[in-house]
């Protein structure tokens, strides 16, 4: 299967408003999440990076600012970005694709793929994590947000006279601690929960590890 990241720019590019609305302000309001989230932060030494791989409207970045640590969005979508830039001014941020980010190796402290992996198609999981080891520190922090389930879907969206497909991959919670286990990311925690109305409808997971 193809990875086509225009066709994933271009939809996301579609949608960033309404995303912006339904997600900016999501870990203020989202226990459950925050606290995930909140927990790799509180790993990082004051000053060090965190790295907010498909950043969308930052709400990420956000929070680990707010704890100390010197954040980086990135993201493949530019509205998504400019979204960004108006929510956290102060953030540096970069358009780029998670199988090639461009970081240098062992620059970040943490790494935190909020809900951007599930656009990869499970073939390119391996180099998506293993790009994401290539950039954390030994000891370093990944928490992958996704979809829980099997299977892959295939979404083909209409592009001027043509059309485009997006993949949207689903992982079963043995599924993601194995492919994270054999890309030098030793799991900790695996958390689950339902999805909340306004989410896609699946089952959320949340996989932390750290780099071997």
């Amino acid at each position: 299967m193809t990875f086509d990241p225009a066709a994933v720019q271009h939809a996301y590019e579609a949608i960033a408003g309404d995303y912006a609305t339904k997600f900016t302000n999501e870990l203020e309001v989202n226990d459950f999440d925050r606290a995930i989230v909140d927990a790799a932060i509180a790993a990082v030494a004051h000053g060090e990076i965190v790295l907010d791989v498909g950043c969308g409207p930052a709400q990420v970045s956000r929070r680990a600012i707010a704890a100390g640590a010197a954040a980086v969005g990135i993201d493949l979508t530019p509205a998504m970005l400019s979204i960004a830039r108006r929510q956290v001014p102060s953030l540096p941020l970069t358009c780029a694709d998670v199988l090639a980010l461009p970081c240098r190796r062992g620059v970040a402290a943490a790494a935190i793929a909020w809900y951007s992996l599930h656009n990869v198609p499970r073939r390119l999981m391996p180099p998506a994590l293993t790009e994401l080891r290539r950039v954390l520190q030994p000891g370093g922090v990944v928490v992958i947000a996704t979809h829980g389930g099997q299977g892959e879907e295939i979404i083909e969206q209409k592009r001027g006279d043509g059309s485009e497909t997006v993949t949207i991959t689903y992982y079963e919670a043995e599924e993601l601690t194995s492919l994270a286990a054999e890309h030098g990311l030793a799991p900790g925690v695996l958390r689950e929960r339902l999805p909340l109305d306004h989410e896609h409808q699946c089952r959320k997971l949340y996989l932390t590890a750290t780099a071997t």
